[in-house]
């Protein structure tokens, strides 16, 4: 397995960003929540986990 995926098991969400009429989805590792905890329209603020000195992936953290 790549180091970049973690920890598994792990939560994928596909989350569609507001103010883009629902133009843009984004699929990405959901942290901070359970998958039973996991809803449509569970608020999530967007941060970015660095998996490398050089790179950081966009994560969403839920419950916010």
């Amino acid at each position: 397995m790549h180091p970049a995926l973690g920890k598994v098991p792990y939560v994928l969400a596909e989350v569609v960003l507001d103010g883009a009429d629902g133009q843009v989805v984004l699929t990405t590792k959901l942290l901070g929540c359970q998958p039973g905890d996991v809803r449509i329209g569970l608020p999530v603020a967007a941060e970015f986990t660095p998996v490398s000195p050089e790179i950081a992936l966009p994560t969403m953290r839920g419950g916010n």
